[in-house]
């Protein structure tokens, strides 16, 4: 959730419901620990942070949910292992990223190298400051992760090291909307920092690619962005689905506001889709 996961990754690794874990402070609700499921999403996303370009894909997806003890894969909460936990605080580790964009796409990068895939993770810090319960569905949490970033060539045969991340936001989670008991909302408010292997990898201009709109450019590390997301999930029949999101992303007073390749300062992402849980374990 964060720009997490770019929107797109968030809702396609995730689906389902928050777990009962048997406290007090949960709705005492069952739910299955294992389900699976199809489904199929548009969705309108910059290049990379920052950029005037959107890409626009419509892809079907499989989904899972777990509900384990130690590891999770759920639409709340995302795709996490969870090392310690008590009443007020947990440790886990958390996953983050973006897809990868063709540079002849996008003008600003025109002739320029393609951006793979880069992919996050790393320990997270998660402290409830409201949780839910049976008469209260409102939940708000502080997250604060730290993530080792690298990017992946579609082929898989190049890794590259790009630095570290972090990301410190906070969460709004609500059960309840328009007369459904399991209709989903979730909201996040963050800021995210980034090393300078990963801004270069955005933001800087070599100079065999400096042109006149596009001089040389060194990037420099230190703040990246502040996102805001949104996305609701709402059951139909026969355990259909439906969601949506959105998040916005301002890089107004970024650390390299000035790169000509940090083109838009305000970048939107957009997503919509459906999905069916046709198996469910006791």
């Amino acid at each position: 959730m964060r720009k997490l996961i770019i929107l797109i990754l968030y809702l396609y690794c995730t689906n389902a419901m928050s777990a009962n874990d048997g406290s007090s402070h949960q709705p005492k609700r069952k739910r299955s620990l294992f389900e699976m499921g199809l489904g199929g999403l548009i969705a309108d996303y910059p290049d990379y942070p920052g950029a005037d370009h959107n890409k626009r894909i419509a892809i079907p997806f499989p989904s899972a949910t777990y509900r384990g003890k130690h590891f999770r894969a759920q639409k709340d909460e995302g795709v996490r292992g969870i090392f310690l936990k008590s009443d007020y605080f947990e440790l886990d580790l958390s996953i983050d990223g973006t897809f990868a964009s063709e540079a002849k796409d996008n003008k600003a990068r025109s002739e320029m190298p393609n951006l793979d895939a880069v992919i996050e993770f790393g320990p997270k810090l998660l402290i409830h400051l409201k949780k839910r319960s049976t008469k209260n569905r409102l939940e708000i949490s502080l997250h604060f992760p730290l993530r080792y970033a690298i990017s992946i060539s579609s082929n898989l045969s190049r890794f590259n090291d790009r630095g570290i991340t972090i990301n410190p936001f906070v969460s709004l989670k609500y059960e309840g909307f328009f007369f459904k008991e399991e209709a989903l909302f979730l909201s996040t408010l963050g800021i995210k920092f980034a090393s300078k292997k990963l801004m270069d990898y955005y933001y800087a201009v070599d100079r065999n690619y400096a042109i006149p709109s596009r001089p040389f450019y060194h990037a420099k590390s230190g703040y990246l962005e502040t996102s805001l997301a949104a996305a609701l999930f709402y059951p139909l029949k026969y355990s259909i689905w439906l969601f949506g999101g959105t998040i916005c992303a301002f890089h107004h007073n970024s650390a390299n506001a000035k790169s000509p390749l940090l083109v838009k300062k305000t970048t939107i992402t957009l997503v919509l889709g459906l999905y069916w849980n046709f198996y469910k374990s006791n």
